[in-house]
This record gives C-alpha cells, structure tokens and sequence, in this order.
C-alpha cells in the first residue's frame, strides 16, 4: 500500500512503507496519508499509527524500544512543605507538557498548511483543466454550429463520389469494349496481312504467269506467223500451179475467178512472212475448228484411164476424143481440210498449221508414171487409144491420212507441173511439202 507524506512543508508522491522507512528525517510522528482513498476522505495521521510503517520502521532500526511507562506519582500532601526541587521537577513536567501540545498545534498547522497548499495546486490544476475544458467546448461549440453545412458537403461529396464511381464503371465498361475491338481489330489486321501477303503472293505467281503466258503468246505469235508465211508460200505455190494447169488445160476451169485474174495473182509477189492480223486468224481457226462430215470413200479412178496428150496436139491411135462435157463442166467445190485427230490438234491459243500435200509422182520419164494418163495438148486432143475418162457425180473421197483425192485430169496434170518443177527449176525439196 502507497502513502502520501508531509515532510519539510511539501507532499512529496506516493511510497510504500519501506521507502517511507528509509527516507531522512522520517519518523513515526510524520503525518500520513492511504494514496488508495478519494480525496474527500483523507485523514493525515501519525505513522506510528499504521502497523505496516511500522513494521517497516522496525526492519530498519529506526524506531527505539518502547520507554517503560512512569512510576505514579506518590501522593503528596499539600499542606505539606514543598521543595524546591518538586517545585521544579512539577514546573518542568508543566512546561514539557505544554511544549508537547504546541508541538502537537504546530504538526496540526503544518499538516493544514500542506493540505492547503496541496489543495491549491489541485485547485490550480483543476482550474487549468476546467479552462482548457471550457475552450474545448467552447470550440466544439463552435464547430457544431459548421456540423449541418459538413454534412450537406458530405453528402454532396457522397453523391459526387456516386456518380464518378458511375462514371469510372461506364468507363471500365467501355474499355473493357474498346479492348475487345481492338482485339478484333488486331485479328482482323493479322488476317488482313495475312491475305495480303497472299494477295501478293498470288499476284507475284500471276505476274509469273503472265510472262510466261506472254512468252508462250510471242512464241505463238512467231510459230504463227511462220506458219502463215508457210502458208502464203503454199497458196503461191498453188496460184503458181494452177496458172501451170490453165497453161496445160485451156479449157478447164480452176476456180471461180477468170485467167487474168489468175495471172495477175501469179504474177504477185508473195506477200513477206510476218504476224497476221486477227481478221486473218479468225477464219483459219474456224475453218479449223469446223468438223467436216463423214463422206462415203468411193473407188479411186485409175490413173491409166485418160492418156497424156503428145505435144502436137495429136491423140494417140484408138483414142476417142474427150467428151465435151467433161471439159465444159464447172469446177468442184472446193475441198475442206478435214480436222486433225486430238493427238494432233494443236495446244488451246495455238494457230493451227494447215497441211498441204502433194502426192509423190510415180517413177518414170521426167517424173511421169509411165502408165499414167496422157497430158492433154494445147489444142485439146489427147493422145490415140486413150478415150477419155467419163465423170463421175459422186463427192470427192477424203482419205483417211487427210489427202485429198482429185480427178485423173487433174492429177495427171499436177504430176506433169511437178515433173516441171523438177526439170526447170533443179530444186531438191519436193512440191506440195507444205514450204
């Protein structure tokens, strides 16, 4: 248990007893106080009368062994005589016991001057503290009267701070959708790239193509033009021929035009090889294309039928003259290239090359077969004792190697325009070879 003390006009703080024991000048007349009770009921006491500071005091050797109590005093009669030594012994027994009592008065002073003056500091505490109360609430009163104007900003704030959070969401939800399109964006820029790339590389393959299609068109073009130059050749040839043929046979019509206009075809320089324009291109690939019908294959007329004319102009014995109406009847019609078997077909966009062949003239004098059917003369007779051949009204027969087969008139008189050929122009290369 702790104590207040008053000790030297002051109050110092609260001890246990054994400190209260060996504090100097401590003694059990000290004045002391419980630090436990309120302070409306202290009671300052003496320490002698708290047996825990006394037993404290005791440990340290502080309290003297108790003095033996005083003998009574013998009756003194007062009428008896008085001693100077009884009058001073009664005289300092007066004057201790009234030392005591203002020992005792002035303990009392001093405890109340202590109390008192503890009672002052705790009053001047309790004032500071009242005061500093006072403005506090002062303070709060002044506050309270800004509470309803903070409340009506709190609220505000809280219905600011509602709507920026309504926003933010909005917000959030916008470029939680701005990130998904830029997602798609992305995949389709990916896929974007990814069919450029494509694009590109299938426009590198049909730049590729095109080349190559434009070299397989420029060596179309060139195998094309050689081939109408071969082409024009072989007409100039057969222009060449038929002029022969007109000078052979006068009266045997060659085609639908007249001799002059032949001759004057004859005549013509062949035309220089080179590209042919598209209007010519045209009809070659369509009478190309056109399938010709099947014809039935009649037997083919021997050529010792008809004999060569001598060239006096003289038929030879037994010979009847030809009939006029074989000379006088009009040209045939004029014969079609058949179509060539798919192996032979030229590639799609490929002019095709046209044949023209002449049948190999049989071995003989000056390339003449010598069974072969006599030229007829300038003058129109043929040779004796061999009568003419009579026409036939049947179409002309298409051999299956794609050869046309003629009358023997006119297969007598191509054999003599090549024997001809040979004899006048010492050429080694074959007429109707297609050059």
């Amino acid at each position: 248990m702790k104590y207040w003390v008053y000790h030297e006009g002051e109050v110092p703080g609260a001890y246990e007893a054994r400190e209260l024991a060996r504090l100097p000048g401590f003694s059990a007349a000290t004045l002391v106080c419980p630090a436990d009770v309120p302070s409306g009921e202290r009671r300052w006491e003496r320490a002698g009368l708290f047996p825990e500071i006394v037993d404290a005091m005791r440990a340290h050797d502080l309290i003297p062994p108790p003095m033996a109590p005083p003998a009574p005093a013998a009756y003194v009669d007062p009428a008896a005589a008085v001693g100077p030594d009884e009058m001073l012994n009664a005289t300092s027994h007066k004057i201790f016991r009234h030392v005591t009592e203002l020992m005792k008065e002035l303990e009392n002073r001093r405890e109340e001057r202590a109390l008192s003056q503890s009672l002052q500091r705790t009053v001047v505490e309790l004032k500071s503290e009242l005061q500093a109360a006072r403005e506090r609430i002062r303070f709060l009163d002044d506050r309270i009267s800004t509470i309803p104007a903070l409340e009506e900003r709190e609220r505000r704030a809280q219905e600011a701070l509602e709507q920026v959070q309504g926003k933010l969401r909005g917000w959030e939800e916008k470029l939680r959708e701005r990130d998904q399109r830029i997602a798609q964006m992305d995949q389709r820029l990916q896929e974007a790239s990814q069919a450029q790339e494509n694009a590109m590389r299938g426009q590198a393959e049909a730049v590729r193509d095109q080349k190559r299609q434009a070299q397989a068109v420029e060596d179309l073009n060139r195998q094309l033009a050689q081939k109408e130059s071969t082409l024009a050749k072989a007409l100039a040839m057969i222009r060449r021929l038929e002029m022969e043929l007109a000078h052979l046979l006068p009266g045997l019509p060659l085609g639908s035009g007249g001799a002059p206009e032949r001759e004057q075809a004859a005549a013509a320089p062949p035309p220089p090889p080179g590209p042919a324009p598209e209007t010519a291109r045209a009809p070659i690939l369509a009478a190309w294309a056109q399938p010709e019908e099947p014809k039935p294959e009649p037997s083919a007329p021997s050529r010792s039928a008809a004999p060569m004319p001598h060239a006096s102009g003289a038929v030879a014995a037994g010979a009847a003259p030809p009939p006029s109406a074989d000379l006088e009847k009009p040209a045939p019609e004029p014969v079609r290239v058949p179509p060539a078997p798919d192996s032979e077909r030229p590639p799609a966009g490929e002019a095709p090359s046209p044949k023209v062949s002449f049948p190999e003239p049989a071995s003989g004098e000056n390339g003449v077969a010598a069974d072969a059917a006599p030229m007829p003369s300038s003058s129109g007779a043929l040779a004796a004792g061999h009568p003419p051949q009579a026409a036939k009204d049947e179409p002309i027969p298409v051999p299956p190697h794609g050869f046309k087969t003629v009358p023997a008139p006119w297969q007598n008189a191509i054999d003599g325009v090549a024997a001809f050929l040979r004899r006048n122009l010492g050429s080694d290369e074959k007429p109707g070879s297609g050059t």
